[in-house]
């Protein structure tokens, strides 16, 4: 799941509406809609709590090459695989850029930002900016040498 398909299910298993969802983040209900379509196809559920329960059980058993959540993407080289804002977060925080800087220079909203750090907060199981560097370097160095052993 990508880390907005993550939120909106987080935000299912509340109990929110479609339209709630929306407003909360800030898009249109056709666009939830199609996520959670396409999540439903992922599960090869159609109902949303059967839908919540997949997810909670993917969560539990986050061990398995089988989990949705904690698959690694050796394509780009990212665990797991992040949107493009997320690696030009990533990016930039790695190049030491404040949140100020980063704001700047995509010219993004501070909320914007701020819910995208969040993300990756979550995802890299880390509370600081520096903590989720670190993790973001050794993800590449994990699979750059999983490469080279490879070959």
């Amino acid at each position: 799941l990508t880390p907005e398909e993550i939120k909106i299910i987080k935000y299912v298993a509340e109990g929110m509406t479609n339209k709630d969802i929306a407003r909360e983040m800030q898009c249109s209900v056709s666009k939830i809609g199609k996520h959670l379509s396409h999540m439903f196809e992922k599960a090869e559920v159609n109902k949303r709590a059967d839908l919540v329960v997949w997810w909670e059980e993917s969560l539990q058993d986050n061990t398995t090459k089988e989990n949705p959540i904690e698959k690694t993407d050796t394509e780009t080289g990212d665990r797991p695989s992040l949107t493009p804002e997320e690696t030009a977060v990533m990016d930039f925080l790695e190049q030491g850029m404040t949140t100020e800087e980063i704001i700047s220079k995509t010219q993004s909203s501070e909320r914007k930002i701020a819910s995208i750090l969040s993300t990756l907060f979550e995802i890299a199981h880390v509370t600081n900016k520096t903590e989720l560097v670190r993790w973001w370097r050794g993800s590449r160095k994990d699979i750059a040498s999983k490469e080279v052993s490879n070959n």
